[in-house]
Formats: structure tokens, sequence, C-alpha cells
């Protein structure tokens, strides 16, 4: 019995003795150096400045809204930057003329029929 007790006592002195040493080395290889630095309030600029164009999803075609109109010129190119209300093409005057004095007529004539 004495010597199951001593075998168990030394059995932990030796267990005991090599964890110490384990941690000791383990605690060596885990210590960094570090710094401190005081805390300061800084403000961040909420913009964001990006680079970059617009695609159309579609394509669509421009065509004079009456019947028989000639395009004089083009003032747009395909894929040119445009704003609202730009001029994208020049119709012939004469023929914008004729349909408006006609149109005119046919009103005048509607309401004298009246």
């Amino acid at each position: 019995m004495k010597r199951n007790i001593l075998a168990l006592g030394l059995m932990s002195l030796i267990l005991t003795a090599c964890q110490e040493q384990h941690n000791d080395s383990s605690s060596n290889a885990a210590l960094m150096k570090v710094s401190v630095v005081q805390p300061q309030a800084v403000e961040f600029a909420r913009t964001l400045q990006l680079a970059g164009s617009w695609v159309a999803k579609e394509d669509i075609a421009i065509s004079p809204a009456l019947q028989g109109q000639q395009i004089l010129s083009v003032e747009a190119e395909v894929g040119s930057h445009v704003k609202q209300g730009q001029v994208l093409a020049v119709l012939e005057p004469n023929n914008v003329q004729s349909q408006l004095q006609q149109n005119n007529a046919l009103l005048t004539r509607a309401k004298a029929e009246r």
C-alpha cells in the first residue's frame, strides 16, 4: 500500500513539474508588446465620390409626332449626353407650317358648322 501511495505521489509530482514548465514556455511565447493610446473624437466625412457613367436600360426610337415630317438635321449623336429641353432634331419648317395652317382651317370650319 505504501508503494502505491509513494508511486502515486511521485507521479503527481512529475506531472505537476512538467505542467509548470509547459506553462512557463507558453506564457513566454504569448507575450506581445503593445502600446496604449488615448481615444480621441474624430469626424468622418459621410460622402462618397465615385466615377462612372449611366447606361440606358432600353433604347427608344425618336420620330416626328406628325406624319410626313422631314428631319432636316440631327443635333445629338447616338450615345451623347443630352439634357431636358435640348433640341435633338430640327424638322423641315415648311411642312410644319403647312400642317399648322391646314389644322387651323379645319378648326375654323368646325367652329363655323356649329
